[in-house]
């Protein structure tokens, strides 16, 4: 499968734009007598939803997101209607400080202006694409872009 996406854009929109693969089909029959083909361009249902599949910002800021989910996770706040029972959030402001620094430690001279705009369009696209969800400050992996512990 291979997935036109967008990865830079001034004021648009980046991620995915659409998924494609090759298929073979018979043209005929040549002279000695064997099938030939050529190939097509088939639309596809689209990438993975596991998240494994993302590039870009939007896949940094989903690797900050489960790096802190992972080491400082909390229970949303007691009280709290509509969270998933047992679900484990990080706050945006935790997750974009970690963003930032794990930003940093790749590319010391980017702005923190810079570094906001990537983290914003980064978490509007994995909202957009359900990787993640979010009530108020509070973020959380969707349930599909958790990784498979099982091998397959």
């Amino acid at each position: 499968m291979f997935t036109l996406e967008c990865t830079g854009a001034n004021d648009g929109q980046e991620g995915v734009v659409t998924s494609f693969k090759l298929d073979s089909v018979p043209l005929g029959t040549d002279a000695a007598g064997t099938i030939t083909t050529a190939p097509v361009v088939v639309q596809s249902d689209g990438p993975k939803t596991d998240g494994s599949n993302l590039k870009g910002n939007a896949g940094k800021a989903l690797d900050s997101l489960r790096a802190v989910i992972d080491e400082d996770g909390q229970s949303p706040p007691a009280g709290s209607p509509g969270f998933p029972d047992g679900i484990v959030v990080a706050s945006r402001d935790a997750w974009r400080n970690r963003f930032y620094k794990d930003a940093w430690a790749k590319e010391p001279q980017a702005t923190e202006d810079t570094l906001s705009k990537r983290f914003r369009r980064a978490v509007s696209q994995l909202l957009d694409g359900n990787q993640i969800c979010s009530i108020g400050e509070w973020f959380w992996l969707d349930s599909r872009t958790k990784p498979d512990m099982s091998g397959h």
